[in-house]
């Protein structure tokens, strides 16, 4: 099992576009901020295999809880001169569930092959990640 606590904090510099006079826009600076909490556990076993390598299959379960992060905002308003609008982005998900399972193949000779899934459950939204990773320990 394992226990997690992040924040992070983002800013971004206000920016003015160029190259398109009439449609061009000044964008605001704006800033962010998230703090993500997080427990977690995964099984595994090891499984030795003829020629000496082994196989390691693992599956795991995370669950996530976001206290502080909002929705994005931008405002902007047309470079020549125009009332400031705002762009609304999407309201974070308080909570988040991760499942996943991998399996690693590791030679006496410091090969390690593996492949993952997982996949990331909040409201109104699903994450599916595959990865292929090779690593040659010499």
């Amino acid at each position: 099992p394992s226990a997690s606590l992040n924040y992070v904090y983002s800013e971004q510099a206000g920016y003015t576009e160029t190259n398109a006079p009439t449609t061009a826009l000044a964008v605001n600076s704006n800033r962010d901020e998230s703090l993500r909490s997080g427990l977690a556990a995964s099984v595994s076993t090891s499984f030795a295999l003829d020629e000496g390598g082994k196989l390691i299959p693992e599956v795991h379960l995370g669950w996530f809880h976001e206290f502080q992060a909002t929705e994005s905002n931008s405002v902007a308003s047309f470079a020549f001169g125009s009332t400031p609008f705002v762009s609304r982005g999407a309201k974070p998900a308080k909570d988040a569930v991760n499942v996943g399972t991998s399996v690693e193949y590791a030679s006496r000779e410091g090969l390690a092959l593996s492949v993952q899934y997982d996949a990331e459950f909040k409201d109104r939204y699903l994450s599916n990640v595959l990865a292929l990773r090779a690593r040659w320990e010499f």
